[in-house]
């Protein structure tokens, strides 16, 4: 971007006393060449004239650079900064770390707390369970005890009906025999 006084890089003026020829990096004053001396004065007037308006050019931008630099950061600024955010992180931490323990310190309590219940209840379970395996045991032997004495009587029943079939079997072949005897004495007789 142009201005009148100068180009515009970044926000900074680069002057050139409004003019962009190149008389404005000539290096020292010129003397002689042209009608007779009179060159030199008003090359003078001119040189003058622009150095003033560059003066008045880097007065404004000197006002532009100084309005700017009062919203800088100060090294002390920085240290100020740095000191805050130093101290913020250090009781974040702190803070952090005491929820951590305490965090910590309420799991631990929490875990002691359920081992004692699980404990408890297990305890109550193993009691439940040998009370009702000592139950079953009873029962079982109760029930062994009566199917043994149902199994006595039927074996007995079975004992005695083989004992009256073997009486009666043997009474029919006593009584057979007999009748088989008179009957041969009396055909034989």
């Amino acid at each position: 971007m142009n201005s009148s006084k100068g180009i515009v890089k970044h926000g900074i003026t680069l002057l050139h006393g409004g003019k962009t020829d190149d008389t404005t990096h000539q290096e020292g004053p010129t003397y002689g060449g042209g009608n007779g001396g009179g060159n030199d004065v008003d090359d003078l007037r001119k040189r003058v004239e622009r150095t003033e308006d560059n003066i008045a050019q880097i007065k404004v931008d000197l006002a532009t650079l100084t309005t700017r630099s009062e919203e800088f950061a100060t090294k002390s600024d920085l240290q100020g900064l740095k000191s805050e955010l130093q101290n913020s992180i250090a009781s974040q931490g702190s803070a952090l770390k005491n929820d951590t323990t305490k965090v910590r310190t309420e799991l631990k309590d929490e875990m002691a707390t359920l081992r004692t219940e699980l404990k408890g209840e297990m305890a109550s379970l193993k009691s439940e369970l040998q009370q009702d395996m000592a139950s079953l045991r009873a029962e079982f032997k109760q029930d062994t005890a009566s199917l043994r004495l149902e199994m006595h009587k039927e074996l007995t029943k079975i004992y005695e009906g083989i004992a009256t079939q073997t009486k009666w079997i043997a009474a029919t072949m006593i009584g057979t025999a007999g009748i088989a005897l008179a009957v041969a004495k009396y055909l034989f007789g």
